[in-house]
């Protein structure tokens, strides 16, 4: 029976130490040869290449991206704004704190005016509540016209045969 010499074999004791110790024996593999390792850097050496081309295009366009973005937003120079934009700029926030102004004035004319809207339902309502009440009163007089009118009426049929001096009435005809 032959052994695998990949076995784990166990050295035989030594008796100075007391037990004994474990190895491992490997057969060692056949590698690739020296042409294919050759092989096998030139291609890595040309992917390498190519990424550092690679790389170097990509720095050189952001680098004119740079040159164009700086051109179109300050003149390319970082000079700052003018003095004529400065101006315009000032005016135009002079502008915006006018129609601010504005607004704020007619936000407080509107407070006012819901305020004299208030006092008009109030005095609305007094008005309402003062119409009804003469509305009664107006319509207690008509009945009371209607009663005098009435007894005038009976007055003059019965004023011949009546000797009692009018009507019923106690308090001469008022009413409270």
């Amino acid at each position: 029976m032959a052994e695998d010499p990949t076995r784990m074999q166990q050295a035989p004791r030594d008796p100075a130490r007391g037990r004994g110790e474990v190895y491992e024996e490997y057969e060692a593999e056949a590698g690739p040869s020296r042409a294919e390792l050759a092989d096998q850097a030139r291609s890595s050496r040309n992917w390498a290449y190519a990424a550092a081309f690679l790389g170097v295009l990509a720095a050189g366009l952001a680098a004119v991206a740079i040159i164009f973005a700086m051109d179109d937003e300050g003149g390319g120079g970082g000079e700052g704004a003018s003095r004529s934009s400065v101006t315009e700029l000032r005016d135009d926030v002079e502008a915006l704190q006018e129609q601010i102004d504005d607004v704020e004035g007619q936000a407080e004319g509107a407070d006012d005016a819901s305020g004299q809207i208030e006092e008009l339902d109030g005095t609305v309502s007094e008005l309402s509540s003062s119409l009804e009440s003469t509305s009664e009163q107006l319509t207690q007089l008509e009945e009371r016209v209607d009663e005098v009118a009435q007894d005038a009426q009976d007055a003059a049929q019965g004023g011949s045969g009546d000797t009692g001096g009018g009507s019923n009435d106690t308090d001469g005809g008022v009413t409270e």
